[in-house]
């Protein structure tokens, strides 16, 4: 059980460590209450994943954290293998994933799938600015049936055969 001055510690501790304004703290306690007493060394260590080794800035961590704190209570072997994934294959820029913060909580089996299945149609878009855009969010979200229908613009038959080759 956690004391009021030790909640209040650790209001303390997310708001200097991020840099956080009061109401952004209040935000953030009540968007994922369970970071506030989440284990504090799974939250610094996710930290320092996030911003050594992803490459995050300290306004991108804090934008984050107040989009997805979940990302704080995740596995860091998992956050790190999705991220590399999705950034060094996929090859999305730090702002596409700051703006589609989702796209790290879903799981890598279905990121991975889809996004080759896009690749082998030619289909796997994911600049804004260029023609047939997919957006990384939608890219996983919905069934297979709404996948082939909306982006992959196929059967879903197709996509299960394609599964069956990986």
């Amino acid at each position: 059980m956690f004391s009021t001055l030790r909640i209040d510690k650790r209001l303390g501790y997310f708001q200097k460590k991020f840099s956080l304004t009061g109401n952004e703290v209040r935000y953030l306690t009540t968007k994922q209450p369970q970071l506030i007493t989440y284990n504090l060394h799974h939250v610094t260590t996710n930290t320092f994943v996030i911003r050594e080794e992803f490459g995050f800035n300290d306004n991108e961590v804090k934008e984050l954290l107040l989009k997805k704190p979940k990302l704080w209570m995740m596995n860091q072997k998992i956050l790190l293998e999705r991220f590399n994934f999705i950034h060094n294959i996929m090859k999305i820029q730090h702002e596409s994933i700051l703006q589609n913060a989702n796209i790290l909580t879903y799981r890598n089996f279905i990121v991975k799938q889809r996004h080759l299945f896009l690749q082998k149609l030619g289909r796997a878009q994911y600049d804004p600015m260029k023609e047939n855009y997919i957006n990384l969010d939608a890219l996983c979200n919905g069934t297979d049936i709404e996948f082939c229908a909306k982006y992959a613009k196929c059967n879903v038959q197709d996509f299960n055969t394609f599964l069956k080759t990986l």
